[in-house]
């Protein structure tokens, strides 16, 4: 058995961080169900735990130290075009153990920053997250999460008009958590939406079914000696260090 620490970096008047709390969550619960001692923290510095810090791009803008030995969990997408991706966040992926859920991440680390260590582990589904009781009327049929920008507008727009078209219901959603955010969720109808993390080369799929102690368990697992395994590299393992 191992001793992590599940942390989130804040910030002041900073609400978006909140969208890695379920994460967190799964992730706690993934860890204890595989035997591990797991709890969510606000601090990254624990003289027995290994710290897993979700949302690494805010360390450099909250100052949050976090140990030499800590799991940085990347969700952002990795493009040029994303101010989330500076020279001093890949500069704390080289320097740590690496995950990311995106094997299209994966490849674009590799191949235009020579960070070839992160190991694939996709955002998985936990018991706990099924705590949001359905709402009586279902009344969005589709419902996206996430900051507006022009790509995400004009795509969003023209999803609106084919679905107004067809008399599906559609609603944007920025920042919205806690309460907000779980009425929303609540009242979107299951059988009709998706949730899409869109790129400007293809989307990035999650495993939202897929139990997040089945991710962890492959994230965690030795790689071949080939070096080809998809699920592999240096994270909790004892036998591998980040180069």
């Amino acid at each position: 058995m191992s001793r992590y620490a599940v942390v989130i970096p804040r910030l002041p008047d900073y609400p978006h961080s909140h969208a890695f709390d379920e994460i967190a969550l799964a992730l706690v619960e993934g860890l204890n169900a595989l035997g591990h001692d797991a709890i969510h923290s606000d601090r990254a510095q624990h003289s027995e735990r290994r710290a897993i810090v979700l949302a690494p791009q805010l360390l450099p803008l909250c100052g949050l130290a976090v140990p030499d030995d800590a799991i940085l969990y990347n969700l952002e997408q990795i493009d040029r075009s994303s101010s989330w991706i500076t020279p001093e966040v890949l500069a704390l992926f080289r320097r740590h153990a690496l995950w990311d859920y995106s094997e299209r991440n994966r490849a674009v680390l590799a191949q235009q920053h020579g960070i070839d260590h992160a190991a694939l582990m996709p955002v998985g589904h936990s018991l706990g997250l099924e705590r949001i009781i359905a709402a009586p009327v279902a009344d969005i049929d589709v419902l996206f999460y996430g900051s507006p920008n022009d790509r995400r507008i004009a795509v969003l727009e023209s999803l609106a008009r084919f679905l107004a078209s067809r008399c599906i219901r559609c609603s944007a959603s920025t920042a919205v958590t806690g309460t907000a955010g779980s009425r929303a969720q609540r009242s979107y109808s299951t059988s009709t939406s998706t949730t899409l993390k869109y790129s400007n080369r293809s989307a990035f799929p999650t495993c939202s079914r897929m139990p997040v102690s089945w991710c962890l368990k492959m994230a965690m697992r030795k790689p071949k000696p080939s070096g080809r395994a998809v699920w592999c590299s240096q994270t909790m393992c004892s036998w591998s260090t980040p180069a």
